[in-house]
């Protein structure tokens, strides 16, 4: 995910000068090597391109997000790392998961397999 990996390293970079943790600086070395493997491993992340926009959402959750949405603007530059690292996160933290699955169960199909 070459936008996201972009995203992640210009987002931290932000929330680092935006909240003078500019000592952490050190770390970003190490953020862009994870995603410069992740974006030649073959790891699958999920594709905007392929959601379903027509989710049904409950008016408690509207009602969240659009009070969220202000919060997440005040405080974009924690919002916009937090987004990108979830993202990125979750990929891989998926990829964990479904490898641990295949040794316990070899009968499920790997996300390899389409066809």
């Amino acid at each position: 995910p070459v936008p996201a990996a972009a995203g992640m390293i210009a987002s931290l970079v932000l929330l680092m000068n935006e909240y003078d943790l500019k000592r952490y600086t050190l770390v970003l070395p190490g953020f862009m090597l994870m995603v410069a493997w992740l974006m030649v491993s073959t790891i699958e992340y999920p594709s905007l391109k392929r959601l379903g926009w027509t989710t049904r959402l409950s008016i408690p959750l509207f009602i969240l997000c659009c009070g969220l949405l202000p919060v997440a603007f005040w405080y974009y530059a924690v919002s916009f790392s937090g987004l990108f690292v979830v993202y990125i996160g979750f990929g891989f933290i998926r990829w964990i998961w479904r490898r641990f699955r295949e040794k316990k169960d070899p009968a499920l199909p790997s996300p390899m397999d389409h066809g």
